[in-house]
């Protein structure tokens, strides 16, 4: 009786799961390229943008900013990157981002992003 319970439940867990887990769409990847390289992602939790915006900076391994992940991308990772966050802003793709803690001790910083297929 409990399994033909617990079997329903998992699934509908299951199908729950992945539409809460791409609650952001981008509104804006900008890639800064110089020395200190670094993108600035912009996502919002409704389409154009008319949701909650958030910002992350995604940096190179020579940035010191405070504001950037203590994980950090090379300058090739993060072109890369750019382009495929750029390309999910133009279709409204879902994304998710993870976070951990930031250079100078914060919470929040973008850790990885995750496209939606």
């Amino acid at each position: 009786m409990l399994k033909r319970l617990l079997l329903p439940a998992a699934l509908l867990l299951a199908l729950l799961a992945p539409a809460s887990a791409f609650a952001s769409l981008v509104c804006q990847a900008d890639y800064f390229p110089g020395s200190i390289a670094r993108i600035k992602l912009v996502t919002s939790s409704a389409t154009n943008c008319t949701g909650t915006l958030t910002t992350y900076w995604i940096c190179e391994p020579t940035n010191t900013s405070t504001t950037c992940s203590t994980v950090r991308y090379t300058v090739p990772e993060l072109l890369n990157l750019q382009t495929n966050l750029a390309s999910a802003a133009k279709t409204q793709q879902g994304i998710a981002v993870g976070t951990t803690t930031c250079t100078g001790g914060a919470a929040g910083c973008l850790y990885y992003v995750s496209f939606r297929p």
